[in-house]
């Protein structure tokens, strides 16, 4: 749990765009690192929500163009 391996970590997880694994591995961090980077996991959560919002239209869409619902 290096403080260095683990922003590496993260680093290579966003460049893959699993924010998930970089969320996880921010939460190993020291606390005083966490509360530094504060404003970049709001962001990736927010990210996270807009692409699970994102993912659930694309299936909704999806979903309906498969059943021929023309709404």
């Amino acid at each position: 749990d290096d403080p260095a391996a683990l922003i590496s970590q993260i680093e290579a997880a966003l460049d893959q765009g699993e924010i998930d694994v970089a969320m996880a591995l921010w939460a190993r961090l020291p606390e005083p690192m966490r509360r530094a980077s504060h404003d970049w996991a709001s962001g990736a959560q927010a990210r996270r929500a807009a692409d699970a919002a994102a993912q659930s239209i694309l299936s909704d869409a999806m979903t309906k163009l498969a059943s021929g619902d023309k709404q």
